[in-house]
């Protein structure tokens, strides 16, 4: 079997094409489980903020409640009041710390800087006696809402798009495609066209070739008759 030119280039492109579609898969998968990984973090952090706020409001009950229940009453029985309510509430404290800090971990400190400057906020909050009413915590809350809500919506926008790296590849490798199949296409069509150029040339020689030979042969015959006749 012959060794052509465009075999050998044929057999180099369906290698590099089949080292690309190998590149991509391991990229797709790579960036897939990345981007789940994104989902995941964004579920859990809208659960724990979810769960957190939860906590902050019922503290804020309490705290009105505790109001409500020492505003006429003597030190001795508001200091019990306010015994019974930390007591009731202790667990609600305990949780709302924990999430804060979990809250906390999950963010990045130069990407979430407004959001850990909030819960920082909610969190000295609860440590402080008496308990953060509704007036002093609502505003509050909303800015950790509204933030939270502004970063979850990005983080999905990034889910849907895909990874930055996914993308760049993306893209790399259509280019690279196209311009591997432009170069077959433009080889098959040498290919096609140059064997015919070839054959018509031939073609056109020979006829050449014969109608000098015929000429020389008349010439030589008409040279020995002329001889003959002398």
């Amino acid at each position: 079997m012959d060794i052509t030119p465009s075999t050998i280039f044929t057999a180099i492109a369906a290698a590099i094409i089949t080292g690309l579609l190998t590149l991509v898969g391991l990229i797709i998968s790579k960036e897939n489980k990345t981007s789940e990984f994104r989902q995941q973090w964004i579920d859990n952090l809208r659960r724990e903020v979810s769960d957190f706020v939860g906590h902050i409001e019922v503290i804020i009950l309490h705290g009105r409640w505790l109001h409500e229940k020492t505003k006429n009453k003597s030190g001795l029985e508001a200091t019990k009041e306010i015994e019974k309510c930390i007591e009731s509430i202790q667990e609600s404290v305990c949780q709302a710390h924990s999430l804060a800090r979990s809250i906390l971990l999950r963010l990045n400190p130069h990407e979430h800087q407004d959001i850990r400057e909030i819960m920082q906020i909610l969190d000295k909050q609860l440590e402080t006696l008496p308990l953060p009413t509704r007036d002093e915590t609502s505003k509050t809350l909303n800015r950790l809402t509204e933030a939270i809500q502004k970063e979850l919506k990005i983080e999905w926008e990034r889910v849907k798009r895909g990874e930055p790296t996914f993308r760049t590849t993306k893209t790399v490798v259509t280019i690279a495609l196209v311009a591997v199949i432009s170069a077959l296409i433009a080889l098959a069509i040498i290919i096609t066209i140059k064997p015919a150029s070839v054959k018509a040339s031939k073609t056109y020689v020979k006829p050449c070739q014969c109608q000098f030979t015929s000429a020389k042969s008349i010439s030589a015959i008409i040279r020995d008759v002329g001889r003959t006749r002398k």
